[in-house]
């Protein structure tokens, strides 16, 4: 039997999703191996600065993230993933496993295994972050504020 490329290609990022997610299991402790849950854990909702300005909803749980964005156009764009973390230096690594969306494709298409360096800050109920698919921020300046929900 023969196996179609683009099939293949496709189990190969479910396996190598499958292996991150483990591996962030195994490394995702608080700082100094505590057990609890990291401060940015839960759903926050704020809005990206664009033209118009998009609600957008991020849920952060120790090991996953998942996000929704959409425009009063009727677009809208989700996405799934992994993360692993370092609180100490307030450090979040968004790794891409689906994207789905409704109306026009996005601007920028992500694919399985993408990256996100994200720098966040907490302050009681919002969490702002600053975001670069290259390397983490300096600083959350210009960032997205979003609110706990």
């Amino acid at each position: 039997m023969r196996k179609n490329p683009k099939s293949l290609l496709k189990l190969l990022a479910f396996v190598f999703m499958s292996a991150l997610t483990v591996l962030s299991l195994a490394t995702c402790s608080g700082a100094g191996g505590e057990s609890s849950s990291p401060e940015f854990v839960g759903t926050w909702k704020g809005m990206v600065q664009a033209t118009p300005p998009v609600p957008l909803i991020l849920t952060l749980t120790p090991t996953t993230f998942s996000t929704l964005a959409g425009d009063p156009s009727g677009d809208s764009e989700s996405l799934t993933g992994t993360i692993t973390f370092d609180t100490s230096a307030k450090h979040i690594l968004l790794l891409d496993v689906t994207e789905s969306y409704t109306g026009n494709v996005p601007t920028t298409p992500t694919h399985p295994g993408d990256k996100r360096y994200v720098l966040y800050s907490l302050s009681g109920t919002t969490l702002t972050i600053a975001y670069s698919n290259t390397a983490y921020p300096t600083d959350v300046t210009g960032g997205i504020a979003m609110t706990k929900q």
